[in-house]
Formats: structure tokens, sequence, C-alpha cells
């Protein structure tokens, strides 16, 4: 694995870091008042020194080792709190220990992290020639998790009587010394072909990251449309309880329409007798299935064979999503409920949209690298682009390219007419494909699919990579049963490093149609995935 080679570079930089984590305890000891924080910080101390003694047993004592920029930057992060100069202000007593310790906080909840995940990854036990195996095995140890939570709930308790404006100095202080613990770790140089993060394996010269995403529950937490709606009640000059009705009414057949294609494809697949087999026991597609009673008996199946996955299924599947959604905006328009909305009104609506936390920054973060040539492309079933572009231009996003339904106005006032170009996921892979096809500038595309809802699947399953966040249990209800496998992408990524590094496939070889719908649970995990991580600034 990456950190592990970088672990070796680490064993100069970490007794470095340790010797200053041991005089900041010390002084912080000395002016906290709270006799469990002075216990707190003199434990702190004392693992601190140990861990130094057995760490400098990997080094030779004649020799001077440099040590790293990033290790400088954390030393003195941690030497200025602990001496009570904080955010450009100075302070003094008691309050500093508090400081100290959100500075602090952050290596033990790292540590205690890496080291589980870590043990994990290995398959919960380290072989004995495994030259990190104490690291690993002391950083995993339930202990340390305990302990890192009592010392949360500590600083909890004597954060409590702060200020507002002293918390957001704990909560700055956690968020720096978090990030220059990762700069820490991330200082050596990798030997090795890495999965991550993915724009690694974009070769800028004759390559593109060709992103696709979502909108609704994708970048925010709501849907287009019933905002949509509420201005158009609200914009009624008259008879708006009458207007709610229609809007009640419209909205009430969609939904019935929806849970009866939902119902439909549900019972469809009840009597496949090799799928609840797979299911029962936990089994993936592709895997060996081995049933043995006996010496003289063996009982072989290869799932692939009897439950392989079909796009074409997927596609015929999901035919009753693209007629009900067809024939909900075909109402929309033929009653004209959103005629007479201002143009002007829906961007200053669209514009007052929260995004998912982690969403602006994922786009910024890729369409501001210099070094990465990427495409991004918004795909939704919205009846407004404005709406969307006004979102995105809030947050200062606006080169990204929206395809959605464009809202007919007149002057500045709509019409209640749409022109409907993105109804159905046949419209949206069509969508796709478009695009791939108009980037025929010889460049290889790496494309990536971020999706929320049963309309992205098509989609999902022919990008490269296709991934939903927080999927929902409908999604992947529906998906299953067509088939589709939707699987946690970080130990996904581990099976892959595993690979890379035993000489299977490049970091690049990501294949279409295969299937697999992966999941993370946030747009750091996304971010940190395509991205990796960036400095931020504090």
């Amino acid at each position: 694995m990456a950190f592990l080679l970088a672990f070796k570079a680490l064993r100069v930089e970490i007794p470095a870091s340790n010797m200053v984590r041991g005089m900041g305890a010390e002084m912080a000891a000395r002016i906290s008042d709270d006799e469990a924080a002075k216990e707190v910080f003199t434990k702190f101390k004392k693992g601190w020194e140990r861990e130094l003694e057995r760490l400098k047993g990997y080094l030779d004592p004649d020799t001077k080792y440099p040590i790293n920029p990033a290790t400088e930057s954390y030393k003195q992060c941690l030497l200025d709190t602990v001496s009570g100069k904080i955010e450009g202000q100075i302070f003094q007593g008691p309050k500093v220990a508090v400081f100290t310790l959100g500075a602090m906080m952050p290596c033990w909840r790292l540590y205690a992290s890496l080291g589980q995940e870590l043990l994990a990854a290995l398959g919960g036990k380290v072989d004995a020639d495994n030259p990190y195996k104490d690291w690993i095995e002391s950083n995993a140890n339930p202990g340390l998790e305990d302990s890192t939570r009592s010392v949360e709930a500590l600083l909890n308790k004597l954060a409590a009587p702060l200020t507002n404006e002293e918390l957001d100095i704990i909560e700055k202080l956690y968020r720096k010394s978090m990030a220059h613990e990762i700069d820490f770790f991330l200082a050596p140089t990798l030997d090795q072909p890495t999965v991550l993060p993915l724009k690694r394996n974009v070769d800028p010269a004759n390559g593109r990251l060709l992103l696709f995403s979502g909108f609704e529950k994708a970048c925010i937490a709501v849907e287009s449309s019933p905002v949509l709606a509420d201005m158009a009640i609200e914009a009624a000059t008259s008879n708006q309880a009458e207007l709610r009705a229609k809007w009640g009414n419209l909205f009430e057949l969609h939904e019935g329409d929806y849970t009866n294609s939902i119902e439909k494809i549900m019972a469809s697949e009840k009597g496949n007798f090799f799928s609840n087999i797979i299911k029962l026991f936990g089994l993936e597609k592709n895997d060996l299935w081995e049933i043995s009673s006996s010496s003289s008996f063996r009982l072989v199946f290869f799932l692939s064979a009897v439950d392989q996955f079909s796009y074409d299924k997927v596609e015929t599947g999901l035919e009753p999503f693209s007629i009900l959604e067809k024939r909900a905006n075909s109402r929309v328009v033929q009653s004209k409920v959103l005629k007479g909305l201002d143009l002007e009104g829906i961007k200053q609506v669209g514009g007052r949209q929260i995004f998912l936390d982690g969403s602006p920054i994922f786009f910024k973060k890729i369409s501001q690298n210099e070094n990465l040539i990427a495409d991004i492309n918004i795909l939704s079933y919205s009846w407004c682009d404005e709406f969307i572009k006004s979102s995105f231009a809030s947050v200062e996003l606006e080169g990204l390219s929206i395809h959605a339904n464009q809202l007919i106005f007149k002057e500045q006032n709509s019409t209640g007419d749409i022109n409907r170009t993105v109804e159905t996921p046949a419209n949206k892979l069509q969508l796709y494909g478009n695009i791939l096809n108009s980037l025929n500038d010889g460049k290889v595309n790496l494309s990536v699919y971020i999706g929320s809802s049963i309309g992205d699947l098509l989609c999902l399953l022919q990008a490269n990579i296709g991934i939903v966040i927080g999927p929902s249990s409908i999604l992947k209800g529906v998906g299953s049963q067509l088939g589709v496998s939707f699987v946690a992408l970080y130990p996904s990524l581990l099976k892959k490093q595993k690979a890379i590094t035993s000489g299977g496939s490049p970091p690049a070889d990501w294949k279409e149609l295969s299937g697999v719908v992966y999941t993370v649970g946030s747009w750091a995990e996304l971010d940190a995935f395509i991205s990796g991580w960036q400095k931020l600034l504090f």
C-alpha cells in the first residue's frame, strides 16, 4: 500500500514531530487549570516520549537526516499554539491549554483511524515479517480508539464555557493541525504506481478526465420541480388555491406512476432462484462459489454464468420510467402551471440553493487544475436550465456545461412551455454519448459519472466509473433487481491497489459496462478519490 511505502521515510519525520508534541504537552499541562486535562497532557508527553525512543531505533545515530518542510510547518503550528500565538492574537492562561488540546487532537484521531483502516485492509492480521507490524497494531489497538474518544469528550467539556469566537478558533486550529498531519504523511515521495488520486492517471498530453454529474439530490439537497412550483403559486395574482390544488394533483399522479413502476420491477425478479441464493450467502458476481460436504463430493457454480449482468436488461427495465417522466412533463405543459414565472426571479431563487457539503469545492479543484484537462458536464431533468446555471454561479462556478430542459420565455415571463430535451434515462444516455463522440481529438477519455437517481443508472453503467453519493434505498433496490452491483468505493480501491502492486492491471484500467456502480458517503470522499489532498488556505 502507498502509505506503507511512505512510512519508511516517515520514520525520520515522526521523531521530530513527537519531540515538539512532547514539549507542547508539557507546557500545556503547566498552564491548564483542569486536573483531567493535566492528566491527559502528562499521558500525551509520556506516550510520545516512548514512541520517540522506539522510532529512534530505526535511525542511524551517526546520520544527520534532513527534516521535510511539512514537518517544520507542523512543528511551528504546535509551538505557536502552545505559546499563545493564535490567529494573529496573543492568548494567555488556561484557555491556551484548551486551544493546544484542540490542535493536538487530530494526531490522535488520525493515527487511530489509520491504524484501524490499515489493519482492516490487511484482513485483520499483520504478518510477522511486515516491517510496519508494530506501528499498525499499536495504532489499531481498541485502547487507542477508547482513549481518543475520551480526550474528544474532554475537549468538548473544556470548550463548553468558551465564546463563539473562541470556539471558531478551536475549529480552525483543529482543521489546520489536521491539514498539517495529512501533509506530513503525504510528504515522502512514492516509488510505485497508485490508483489514487485518479487525476494522476490522466496524462495531460494525451488524456482527458470527462466528468458528468446529476444536479438534484447530487449537487443540491432538493428537487428543483417543487421549488419552481412554489414560485409559480406565489407569483399567481389570483386563484392561488386552485393553482396549488393543480400542482398537488400533478405531483400525486407522478408519485403514483413512479411507485407503480418500482413495484413492477421489484416483483418481476422475485422468482430468480440464483439471485436469491446469491443474496442469501452474501456472494458477489464473478465469485467462485464452492460447496464441499466431503472429499468425494464437490459442487461448483460459476455465478457469472447464471446471473450475468445485462445492460440490455437494465435498458428494458427502465423503459417505464421514461414513459412516466414524459407523461408527467406533458401534464405540466398542458396545464400551463408554469406560465408567468419571471426569469430574474428564477435566477434569484436558483442562486439561493444550498449545495451539498463539499460539492462546490470538488468542481472548483478540478476546473482550476492547470495540469488536468477536464470537461465537466451537468445532466438534469430540471424544467429550467437557468435555475441550474444561477445555482452554480452563486458559488462562482460558471464554466460548467449545463444540459437540462429549457423553460420558454417571452420577454422575461414564462409561457408555460418547456423545450423538453432531457426527460428520460435514454435522453441522458444520448447526451452522454453525444458529448463523448464530440471529443474526437485523439485524446483518451476517462469518464466519471456522478449520479443520485434511477434516471442516472444507464449513464452510471456506461461510464468508465459510475459513482453515487449516499445512494437511496430505491435506487439500490431497483438497480440490484436489474442486475447492477453497488459496491463501496473505498474497499474497491484497496483491492485495485493490491492488484497493481502485485503486477496486475494499470491504475487507469477502468472498464465501462462492468455492471458495477460505486458508492461513497460524501463529496469529500469523492474529492479524495479524484483530486487527492490539496492544502487548504487558512
